[in-house]
């Protein structure tokens, strides 16, 4: 189940339902409280995958990935099959890795 608090705007989802992946276009007090309850069990956040980093705009580079943006480096590291953000932790997601690249750069990431 995906964690209501991670939610943003623009985050894509995937729906279990319809089986297609989708971008969030709101964020209301209701979704969030029949999230938290479980009660939107076919939304369902999307496992990070070399194909996902592709589709940002990400190239690999030595079994890692990267993001040039102006001369700013965005750096995905892979190991074991898993993805690290620069402090170690892992991004298990793709709306985590959206939410890290906001975060950060104050921008969207969006599929290339």
């Amino acid at each position: 189940m995906i964690n209501a608090a991670e939610l943003r705007i623009g985050n894509k989802i995937y729906n279990q339902g319809s089986g297609i992946s989708r971008r969030v276009i709101s964020v209301s007090g209701n979704i969030i409280s029949e999230l938290e309850k479980g009660r939107m069990k076919k939304l369902q956040p999307i496992p990070l995958t070399d194909k996902w980093l592709f589709n940002f705009g990400f190239s690999a580079n030595l079994g890692d990935f990267i993001l040039n943006e102006n001369n700013y480096f965005f750096v995905v590291y892979h190991k074991l099959n898993k993805y690290f953000r620069h402090d170690g932790k892992e991004i298990r997601y793709v709306h985590e890795l959206q939410n890290l690249y906001f975060v950060l750069t104050s921008k969207d990431l969006i599929i290339s």
